[in-house]
């Protein structure tokens, strides 16, 4: 799917304008939130993170702990203290 492709690089890049864009112009699965997270994670992208988790169709579907908690490895291993501290603090996270 060319659209998943595309999402995943600007999550990594962390292009949260065109992001935002597909998000709303486009159905993504609910699936592939997960997927799209871990990608703004190992990009070190603290505001696509937010923008995640603050997105309506996405929200019911954050999981943090997907696939035996790959985010948090991936943060936790690349030094992002600051999106650690977001994804175990954040209440859209844990809701």
């Amino acid at each position: 799917m060319k659209t998943l492709n595309e999402l995943l690089t600007l999550c990594r890049k962390g292009y949260t304008d065109k992001i935002q864009q597909i998000l709303n112009s486009h159905n993504i699965e609910s699936s592939h939130y997960s997927l799209l997270l871990d990608e703004a994670v190992l990009g070190g992208q603290l505001d696509v993170v937010q923008l995640l988790a603050h997105s309506k169709e996405l929200r019911k579907h954050a999981d943090i702990h997907a696939n035996k908690d790959i985010c948090l490895v991936h943060a936790c291993r690349t030094n992002r203290l600051d999106i650690v501290h977001y994804l175990l603090t954040s209440p859209e996270l844990h809701s």
